[in-house]
C-alpha cells in the first residue's frame, strides 16, 4: 500500500467512527471521555516512563503528571453541552446547533508528546471528532502505547474504537499527506512543522513560539512567593514547556534581594561573563537550538553544550544568568528549553516593558508573558503594551494553559494570534472544534416593529 493510500484508509475508518457516533446523546459522548481519561490516568506511569526513555527529554515525575494532567482536560469540559442544540437566544430567536469538524489530525511533538495526544483526544471526542496522530519519530513508541490505552477505553464503553488512530511508522511525507487529506489540523510543535501544516490549505489551528517575559514590578515584596512558583514553573519537565519564564525584568534596587531568593531555592546564580559567553557560542546554530541541551538540568545541559562548572552540582535545578542584554543581537534573549532564567535590570517600569514587548516581537508573540505587581497601573500597562494572549498575574507561566483559580480554560495548544501567526489568541478547547448550524427564523415581529429605518438610512 503506498502512502497516500494508507492515509486514506486511516482517514475513511475515522470518518466511519464519526458517523458512528453521530446520533450519540451528550451523555453518551461524555461517557468515552470520560472512559479514556480514566485509562490514561492508569496508565500515566507506565507511558511516562516510554516517553522519558524515547525521547531522553524530562523527567518521570514531570511526564507522569502530565500524563495525569486527562483528568484536568476531562474535568475542563465535564457537564458542558458540546453538541446538537446548544443555544437559544430569547431576543433574535436564533438557536444554535454544533456539529463535529469531522477527521483532526494531530501533531505530537518530542517535547511533550503524551500530554499533546491526551488534549486533542479528550477535546476532539468532546466535539463528537475523530483523531489522527501523527507523532514525532522519536516518540512514537510513547504515543502508539497512549492510543492503545485510549482505544482500548473507547471499546469499553461501546464506541468505535477508530475515532482515535495514529501513523505507527510517522515520515514528514505521511504527515503532509495527512494534512492535506483531514478535516482539520491541531499543529503543536516546532515553528516549521506549524508553518507547514497552515501551508496545507486546511483549516488549522496552530501555537506560536514561547518566550515569556515576566516583569517585577517596582514595589512587589513577596520576592520569595514569586522566586517559589517562578522555579517550581521553570523546571517543570526540566524546561520543555513553552510555559516556563524565560526572561525575569528587576528594578535594580531588588537585584541582591531576587538572586538570595532563587539561591535558597537550590538555583545557581551564574554572572561569569567568560561562562555566558561560552553560552552565547553554544547553545544556537544555523538550524535553531542545540538540541543536546534540551530537557536535560543545567548541569547536563551546560556538559552537553561542552561547559564545566565545577561547584554546579547535579542538585541546581535552576539556572539564574545575569545577562543584561536583549533584541535579535542577543542569542540568549531566545527560547531556550531547559531550566534557566535571565536577568535584565531595569530603572524604569514602563521602560522595561517596552524592551520586553521588543524581545517578544523578536521570539515569542502572542505566547504569554507575566507580571508580579499589585499595582493596577503597572498591571494595566504591561497588558496594554504587550503583545501576548494571556498575561498572568503573580502566578508561574504554567499556569498559562489552564488553572482551577485563574479562570483559562485547561490546554496544550495556546493560541499565539496574528503575533504568533495563529488563528486564535485563546486557549485552544473543544468549543474551536466544532462546525455550526444557525436557525433563523421571521417568527419575531416585535424586532422589526422596534427598527428606525429612516433613522438607520440616515447613518444617526
Amino acid at each position: 500500500m503506498d502512502n497516500k493510500a494508507y492515509i486514506d484508509s486511516l482517514v475513511l475508518k475515522g470518518k466511519a467512527a464519526v458517523e458512528e457516533i453521530s446520533g450519540y446523546s451528550q451523555e453518551q459522548i461524555d461517557k468515552m471521555v470520560q472512559a479514556i481519561s480514566k485509562a490514561s490516568m492508569a496508565h500515566a506511569m507506565e507511558v511516562a516512563q516510554i516517553n522519558m526513555v524515547e525521547t531522553g527529554m524530562g523527567n518521570l515525575q514531570a511526564l507522569t503528571s502530565m500524563s495525569s494532567g486527562a483528568m484536568l482536560f476531562y474535568d475542563g469540559v465535564k457537564g458542558q453541552k458540546s453538541l446538537g442544540l446548544i443555544d437559544e437566544d430569547p431576543v433574535t430567536g436564533l438557536r444554535t446547533f454544533a456539529k463535529p469538524m469531522g477527521v483532526l489530525c494531530c501533531s505530537a511533538p518530542s517535547t511533550t508528546p503524551v500530554f499533546n495526544i491526551i488534549f486533542v483526544a479528550v477535546h476532539g471526542l468532546k466535539s463528537g471528532n475523530a483523531v489522527i496522530s501523527c507523532p514525532h519519530p522519536n516518540a512514537k513508541k510513547c504515543v502508539i502505547r497512549e492510543i492503545e490505552v485510549m482505544r482500548e477505553a473507547l471499546v469499553s464503553v461501546g464506541a468505535p474504537a477508530d475515532l482515535l488512530q495514529v501513523i505507527e511508522e510517522p515520515t514528514i511525507e505521511l504527515s503532509g499527506i495527512l494534512m492535506e487529506s483531514c478535516d482539520a489540523i491541531i499543529a503543536v510543535g516546532g515553528a516549521a512543522m506549524v508553518k507547514a501544516a497552515y501551508s496545507k490549505g486546511k483549516p488549522c489551528f496552530g501555537v506560536g513560539q514561547g518566550n515569556v517575559q515576566t516583569l517585577l514590578g517596582k514595589d512587589y515584596a513577596d520576592l520569595d512567593n514569586m522566586a517559589k512558583n517562578m522555579f517550581e514553573s521553570r523546571i517543570n519537565g526540566n524546561g520543555v514547556p513553552c510555559t516556563g519564564e524565560q526572561t525575569l525584568w528587576i528594578p535594580r534596587d531588588k537585584h541582591d534581594a531576587v538572586v538570595a531568593a532563587f539561591e535558597k531555592l537550590g538555583a545557581y546564580y551564574l554572572n561569569d561573563k567568560a561562562v555566558i559567553g561560552q553560552m552565547r557560542a553554544a547553545f544556537f546554530d544555523e538550524r535553531g537550538i542545540n538540541r543536546a541541551i534540551v530537557g536535560k538540568r543545567p548541569k547536563k545541559a551546560l556538559a552537553a553544550a561542552g561547559i564545566t562548572l565545577e561547584d554546579l552540582s547535579d542538585k541546581n535545578q535552576l539556572l539564574v544568568v545575569e545577562l543584561n542584554s536583549w533584541g535579535k543581537d542577543e542569542p540568549l534573549a531566545r527560547e531556550i528549553m531547559f531550566p534557566i532564567i535571565r536577568l535584565n535590570m531595569y530603572d524604569d517600569f514602563d521602560e522595561a516593558v517596552r524592551l520586553a514587548r521588543g524581545n517578544l516581537l523578536i521570539e515569542g508573540a502572542g505566547h504569554s508573558a507575566g507580571v508580579w505587581s499589585r499595582d493596577q497601573k503597572e498591571i494595566d500597562y504591561a497588558a496594554h503594551m504587550l503583545p501576548v494572549g494571556r498575561l498572568l498575574v503573580e502566578q508561574g507561566g504554567g499556569n498559562s494553559t489552564g488553572s482551577f483559580f485563574n479562570g483559562l480554560p485547561f490546554t496544550n495548544a495556546v493560541g499565539c494570534g496574528t503575533w504568533g501567526g495563529n488563528t486564535i489568541s485563546e486557549n485552544l478547547t473543544f468549543r474551536h472544534l466544532r462546525n455550526f448550524t444557525k436557525v433563523a427564523t421571521m417568527q419575531n415581529a416585535g424586532i422589526m416593529a422596534k427598527i428606525d429605518f429612516q433613522k438607520m438610512m440616515a447613518c444617526d
